[in-house]
């Protein structure tokens, strides 16, 4: 008499991959968009103008600046040998995020003893988009109301 076992492998079809790549996709997209908005954040109305405004310079320019150091990192010609060259800009590449880590580190380390950093944090960096909301869903309401 032999045994059977069954196989533990999930049996699922490719529903989960799909779901991955879409949320994967949309997650790309919308950071397109989010992105172009960003950009152009100067064409908005004023309310919204500072808020994404806000939100420019606290995500986007922070990652263009980081773009720029790689960049800079990888384009560097310190030798004649572009290996040597490409060797070297991935260990101050290295180096450089080991430096951010353990300051960032440190800093939250800092903060976390002063104050409830996650609360006042949280709060700073939802208020701007609340305030957004909150504008136009007076002013939606004002212009129904009138209209």
């Amino acid at each position: 008499m032999t045994k059977k076992y069954k196989s533990t492998k999930d049996q699922g079809g490719c529903l989960p991959s799909v779901i991955i790549v879409g949320v994967v996709l949309g997650a790309f997209w919308l950071l397109n968009k989010v992105a172009n908005t960003f950009s152009d954040w100067q064409s908005l109305e004023a309310p919204y103008r500072y808020a994404v405004g806000f939100y420019h310079y606290l995500v986007m320019e922070p990652l263009v600046l980081v773009s720029g150091f790689y960049d800079f990192l990888f384009n560097i010609q310190v030798t004649e040998y572009p290996n040597v060259n490409l060797v070297l800009s991935c260990i101050l590449l290295v180096l450089a995020v080991c430096a951010v880590m353990y300051v960032l580190l440190q800093l939250l380390s800092f903060q976390a003893g002063q104050f409830p950093l996650l609360t006042y944090g949280l709060i700073a960096l939802i208020m701007p988009a609340l305030l957004a909301l909150l504008w136009f869903m007076l002013s939606s309401l004002w212009q129904w109301m009138t209209g």
